[in-house]
Order: C-alpha cells, then sequence, then structure tokens
C-alpha cells in the first residue's frame, strides 16, 4: 500500500512540474438534456474527456468557431449556466474487463446482471486508427450461421459484413440469436450488441443464450431505452473497439449490431439537439460516415483473426 501511495505522490509532483495540471477552461452557455454548449474551451479535440464542476462528465462531440458542444454520459447533479467545464487533456476511453465474457455488460466495466463493477479492468478507445489496408487479408474462410437459407444463398466469410432487415416483429433477434448459438465449438468469440432495448428484452436474450449453452463464449454489450442518448450513441464503436483488440490477438470475432436503425434514431437526436443541419428525414448529413466508419473495422486481419459484422436493421422490406 505504501508502494502505491508513493507511486501516486510522485506522479503528482511530476504533474506539477510539468504543469500537467493545468487545465484548459471553459464556461456553460447553454444547458440540454443530454448535452451541453460550451465556450472558451479553444484548445479541445474530439472524444476528449471532460468535467463539469464535478457535477458531471463527458466528452467533446463537436467543435465549431465559438463553441463546442459536450456530450453528457454521467450526470450528478443539474448543470447550469455559468458552470466551469474543464477540459482534462486525455481522451474519453472505456472500462472492459475479460471477466466479461459471459455476462451483461455496458461501456464502464459494469455488470448489469449482477449489478458491480468488474474487477481488472483496462481501458480501450472508443474510436481506433482505421487498420491499413496492407494489414487486411483475403476472406478466403466461410462463416456458417447454421440457418441453411442464408449459408446457401447468401453466404458471409469470416471478417465481412451482412444487414438483416425486415419489418418489427419479423424474428429479426431471433436469428441473431441462433447465429451465435451455432458457433458452438468454432472458436468463435460472439459479441452480442443490444441498442435501445428494454432491460426485459435484455435478460430474456441472456437467459436463451445461457440455456442453449451460447453463454461461455459470448459478451452482451448493452444500453438499454431509458439510458442517456450519448451513452447508447457510443455503444456499438465501443463494442467494435473490444473487438478490434480480440483480433489482434489472433481472434475470430462475431459482432451482431441489433438493431443498427435505433443507433440512426439517437444519432439523429443527438444531432439535432447539437444543432447539426438536418437532411432527409432529419436525419444529419453525415449520417452513412457515422455507420461507415463503424462497419469498416470487419475485416480478415493478415494475422490470422478477424471481425465479421452482421447488422439487423428494421425497416420495409417489400414497397
Amino acid at each position: 500500500m505504501d508502494d502505491i501511495w508513493t507511486s501516486n505522490l510522485n506522479e503528482t509532483v511530476d504533474s506539477i512540474k510539468n504543469n500537467d495540471n493545468i487545465y484548459n477552461t471553459g464556461k456553460v452557455i447553454k444547458v440540454n438534456d443530454y448535452n451541453i454548449e460550451v465556450t472558451g474551451l479553444n484548445d479541445v479535440s474530439f472524444y476528449e474527456e471532460v468535467n463539469v464542476s464535478d457535477k458531471a462528465s463527458g466528452y467533446v462531440f463537436g467543435i465549431y468557431n465559438d463553441r463546442v458542444i459536450v456530450a453528457l454520459v454521467k450526470i450528478n447533479e443539474e448543470i447550469k449556466p455559468g458552470d466551469m467545464v474543464y477540459a482534462l487533456k486525455k481522451e474519453f476511453k472505456c472500462l472492459f474487463s475479460l471477466d466479461s465474457i459471459g455476462k451483461v455488460i455496458d461501456v464502464f466495466g459494469n455488470d448489469l446482471i449482477a449489478g458491480k463493477k468488474f474487477d481488472n479492468l483496462v481501458e480501450l478507445s472508443v474510436e481506433n486508427k482505421p487498420l491499413p489496408l496492407m494489414d487486411r487479408g483475403l476472406v478466403k474462410r466461410e462463416m456458417l450461421t447454421g440457418i441453411t437459407g442464408i449459408d446457401l444463398i447468401y453466404p458471409i466469410g469470416k471478417g465481412q459484413r451482412q444487414l438483416i432487415i425486415g419489418d418489427k416483429k419479423t424474428g429479426k433477434t431471433q436469428l441473431c440469436l441462433d447465429t451465435i448459438v451455432n458457433q458452438k465449438d468454432k472458436n468463435v468469440l460472439c459479441i452480442y450488441v443490444a441498442i435501445g432495448k428494454t432491460k426485459k428484452e435484455v435478460k430474456d436474450i441472456y437467459y436463451e443464450l445461457t440455456k442453449r449453452g451460447a453463454a461461455s463464449y459470448t459478451i452482451i454489450i448493452a444500453s438499454f431505452h431509458d439510458e442517456l442518448p450519448t451513452r447508447t450513441y457510443l455503444t456499438p464503436y465501443v463494442a467494435l473497439s473490444i473487438a478490434e483488440s480480440f483480433m489482434l490477438q489472433t481472434y475470430d470475432v462475431l459482432v451482431c449490431l441489433d438493431d443498427l436503425k435505433k443507433h440512426a434514431d439517437i444519432y439523429r437526436q443527438i444531432s439535432l439537439a447539437s444543432k447539426k443541419t438536418p437532411g432527409r428525414d432529419a436525419y444529419p448529413s453525415d449520417i452513412f460516415y457515422t455507420h461507415s466508419r463503424l462497419l469498416e473495422k470487419g475485416c480478415q486481419h493478415k494475422n490470422g483473426g478477424s471481425i465479421t459484422i452482421e447488422l439487423y436493421e428494421r425497416g420495409k422490406t417489400s414497397n
């Protein structure tokens, strides 16, 4: 314990000597439900972590000439115009533990079923730089979903992406769960991403995967419908960041995004609150970039690992 205290004290002294304890500050000029507008933060970057007078924490979501948009992920007290905002000069990161396999987790390293935080947490970036083209290999291995109609008519390889689109209550989630269950004994790590679902829906999914013997190789990353939209927005990016870390260790990873339509609606909600110019159906003009930079993570790595993405989206299958 003395060594830990000594180490922390030395780090604090070094930060004072290097002026690393001096933070860029600004003031809140406008407060929304889940983001704020700040003036005075002139030297910040996207995804930089900020603290709002110890009342809330978040990350830089938008940068403009005269203001900065901060997306809030934790709110402890009511924020008011005039509150001080501190840019912490570090990237906002998620927390992950290897003990998460077989559990339902969020982006902050919490076990949502047991209601506690994991031990041995490590920090992971929300987004990493795109994998260079020279580090990507050819897709040569098939990803068998175990569903005859897909494997015969529209097969998918490890490292590819596949879209399943259908109306509400057409069995998209069940198709996703069947695909995960059929990866048993195939050395594939599965990550199921529940976007904007209810707690009951997530619990039912967890119990079904456990009952069918898929929990030992599956991680469920969930964001519920009543959470802050800014947290839900981060969830699929965090899931792909986790998948990328496993891929670089030569694992084959299957990521199921259920569903991406809800993620698009949440991004629209955040963007409109941030005064982004809306386009068709009020979606912001960068909605396609928002999802394309997410889905490009799917690939076959030259080291033998891969990320296969199956995305499920609610929409009209016929006109």
